[in-house]
């Protein structure tokens, strides 16, 4: 059964999303895997050897001060730091091109083809150099706007003192323009990281370049016709986001006192990954698609022209 292209509802946004991932699920499942199994299996190998440096960290505290260091325990956090570079390179890279080829899968679908493995992931790393770039302009990107948090501090820090020295009320007001203040911020970081991964989508889908995949990335985000659902989404986004973070803190802690077994925990931790990003993946797809339709018309089937780029 075809699945329609057309201007959706948020309400119809988030039931898609479901449809999609549900009916799809395996699909996804797959493309997800790519980047979840590594992460999982480098986080188990790293994570007891990790132990060990704390470990050596809390012995070289407590030894006489003039006493050299360890040789042989610098060495190893030496090694360790590489390690965890090399492991934030692999998830900076590695979760944009899973995002991007879970919307060359729905592409695929939207347009009422089979989205096959091998060439969701050959139409993906087409764009590899390209989304390359782009994750680690996010992280530029990223970098700026926590920056921004800075002035801002010092403003809500001003505010709060003045507001301080007119009593009770003025506490009361203060603290609630602090913690507005700040689900704005975090609200800004969301639709920043959504537009970072519109261009994610534009570099495997349209094949766009950098500057334009970008920039129409972030006119999608901001442009005055979606900044209001984008809005909304990116609320969600983010509520989904701490809401898996909860639940899955809650259910590797039930397990690992439980069940005794590290390959079993790291089993469900990738199972929750698996579903967190899955998802995710599949409602900003289709939030990319939706403010495409509105962009260029519903008019987006098969018939008049592909939606991935060939």
């Amino acid at each position: 059964m075809q699945t329609v292209l057309r201007p959706l509802t948020i309400g119809e946004l988030f039931d898609r999303a479901v449809t999609l991932f549900v009916r799809h699920f395996s699909i996804v499942s797959l493309v997800v895997l790519c980047f979840v199994v590594p992460v999982t299996v480098f986080d188990a190998v790293i994570g007891n050897d990790m132990s060990d440096v704390l470990r050596q960290i809390q012995a070289a505290s407590k030894a006489p001060p003039g006493q050299p260091p360890d040789p042989v325990m610098l060495q190893s956090m030496l090694q360790h730091s590489s390690l965890f570079t090399l492991l934030f390179v692999f998830i900076l890279i590695g979760a944009a091109l899973v995002y991007a080829a879970v919307a060359v899968a729905v592409g695929r679908i939207y347009e009422d083809a089979k989205p096959e493995f091998r060439s969701i992931w050959k139409t993906t790393l087409r764009a590899f150099p390209t989304i390359v770039a782009l994750s680690f302009l996010q992280v530029a990107v990223i970098i700026g706007w926590v920056l921004a948090l800075v002035p801002a501090m010092i403003v809500m820090a001003l505010v709060g003192a003045t507001a301080g020295a007119l009593g009770p009320v003025g506490r009361v007001v203060a603290g609630v323009l602090i913690v507005v203040a700040m689900i704005a911020w975090f609200w800004g970081l969301l639709m920043l990281v959504i537009a970072m991964t519109f261009s994610y989508f534009a570099a495997a889908v349209e094949r766009k370049g950098i500057s334009s995949a970008m920039s129409g990335a972030f006119a999608q985000v901001f442009g005055g016709g979606n900044f209001r659902r984008v809005s909304l989404v990116a609320l969600a986004f983010g509520a989904a986001e701490i809401a898996s973070l909860l639940v899955a803190a809650v259910i590797e802690f039930t397990a690992a006192s439980l069940v005794k077994s590290e390959i079993v925990n790291a089993v469900i931790e990738a199972g929750l990954s698996l579903l967190t990003y899955g998802f995710l993946a599949t409602l900003l797809a289709v939030l990319y698609y939706d403010a495409r339709a509105r962009r260029e018309g519903v008019d987006l089937q098969p018939s008049s022209s592909p939606l991935v780029a060939p």
